[in-house]
């Protein structure tokens, strides 16, 4: 895997003979879309939570993964959402990786407070180039 990393610009992900994926190793890492990808991407990033955690958030609402790119992934933007002081963010995984001379970080949190100020913390993180989806996996 670190070969890739180090040396290819395109890969090619392939399941049964097929390819089911291909782009440059930013965007396969970044953005995967086939669920096999998805898998390998996040073995490979090291994103795999821990069982016991999985467990406790299985009814846990408002729990979201951050995903931070190149510029945003160098940014104190959770800490300065932390300093508006109207949610509070449980920090349940993290990691950071740099694939083809580009910062890819992956955050998964929990936001508590309410629903308005939520939606206005997930404004916040978009607006500073942080991608944010809701659930866990």
């Amino acid at each position: 895997m670190e070969v890739i990393e180090q040396i290819c610009n395109r890969v090619a992900v392939m399941e049964a003979g097929r390819v089911v994926e291909e782009g440059t190793v930013l965007e396969i890492f970044s953005e995967p879309q086939h669920p096999t990808t998805k898998k390998f991407v996040r073995t490979v990033l090291n994103e795999e939570i821990p069982e016991r955690v999985l467990h406790n958030l299985e009814h846990q609402s408002n729990v979201y993964r951050l995903e931070f790119l190149g510029a945003s992934a160098q940014q104190p933007v959770v800490n300065e959402l932390i300093l508006q002081d109207k949610v509070k963010i449980n920090i349940l995984f993290a990691n950071m990786k740099e694939i083809s001379g580009v910062v890819l970080g992956s955050m998964f949190v929990q936001i508590v407070g309410h629903d308005e100020d939520i939606d206005q913390g997930i404004a916040f993180l978009r607006q500073r180039g942080v991608a944010v989806n809701k659930g866990v996996l």
